[in-house]
């Protein structure tokens, strides 16, 4: 899926300038500073595209990149949203990072019901 490349979590001006560009078409329509966790399916969809529906068959990689990025305070906005800077790049460091778990788990064959694996499931890779 690409994911180191469509999504723009690099330290470099160009990366910052596509996150910000990212964070106000995200936030367009909500009228209020940066993003709630209904909102990062919209993040997702600009990045990914078509990709979305192959990739995220569950909200659970949403939740915990969301709920990662929230534990940095920022007295600014209300606590159950993202800011942008710093707080938007740390989320999409976590989406990537629990997408590329995620995937990794699909190509495994290891997501079903229950999302667990066996101990034998684990020794046998």
């Amino acid at each position: 899926w690409g994911l180191s490349t469509r999504i723009p979590s690099g330290v470099d001006l160009a990366s910052a300038q596509r996150r910000e560009d990212l964070l106000r078409r995200a936030s367009a329509s909500n009228g209020a500073d940066g993003l709630s966790l209904a909102e990062v399916d919209v993040v997702l969809e600009l990045l990914l595209g078509s990709h979305v529906s192959e990739l995220v068959t569950s909200t659970t990689a949403l939740l915990r990149a969301f709920e990662a990025a929230k534990r940095r305070p920022n007295p600014h906005v209300s606590a159950d949203r993202i800011a942008g800077g710093t707080e938007f790049r740390v989320l999409l460091l976590q989406l990537r990072w629990y997408l590329e778990l995620f995937a990794i788990f699909q190509a495994a064959g290891w997501v079903r019901d229950g999302r667990r694996i066996s101990m034998a499931e684990w020794c046998a890779t």
